[in-house]
């Protein structure tokens, strides 16, 4: 081996070689052995059950139920690919069934939100309000807040013209400074 220039010893031979030179890889260059130190491959299955138990967690809502639908096909297609790939078999089958349970509870419940499965004459929780009623219950409303109405009606007629009314201070905040014009 040639001599190095700084007189410290042999310098190894430049060139390609034949041990692997991939970080983690095993340096004897046969076989396959677990991954590296500090290597993120162990955990790369447990962010698929992460993701699918978020997404069965908010497929009860109608409103995150879309949100859960994408999140779980895209779960469970992720998952099956790392089976068919041969990836971690266990964690991955979790995640595949967590992501296709989310899937279908969030169409169920999507299903439900629009009333289908809903049998005709059964009673439904919330009954939409007749016009009749829906009047009926303004007009409740309106005698109640008769009174304050007139009041406050009878107390504008009373300031005298081109006189500017401003809103009372809130009162749990000191009022906000006048802005100069």
């Amino acid at each position: 081996m040639p001599a190095s220039s700084n007189g410290s010893g042999p310098t190894p031979p430049s060139g390609p070689s034949s041990a692997p030179e991939r970080k983690g890889a095993p340096a004897s260059g046969g076989g396959a052995s677990a991954p590296a130190r500090g290597s993120l491959a162990p955990w790369r299955g447990w962010g698929l059950v992460a993701v699918a138990a978020m997404a069965l967690a908010s497929s009860w809502n109608p409103l995150g139920a879309p949100f859960a639908l994408v999140a779980g096909i895209l779960v469970s297609v992720i998952a099956v690919r790392r089976l068919l790939e041969g990836g971690r078999g266990r964690i991955t089958a979790v995640a595949l069934a967590l992501g296709a349970g989310a899937a279908m509870a969030s169409v169920l419940v999507l299903l439900a939100a629009v009333g289908v499965g809903v049998r005709q004459g059964e009673k439904v929780e919330v009954e939409a309000r007749t016009p009749s009623e829906v009047r009926k219950a303004l007009d409740e409303a309106a005698a109640r807040s008769q009174e304050a109405r007139a009041r406050a009606a009878k107390e504008l007629q009373q300031l005298p013209p081109g006189e500017a009314v401003e809103p009372a201070p809130p009162k749990d905040r000191e009022r906000p400074p006048a802005r100069s014009r």
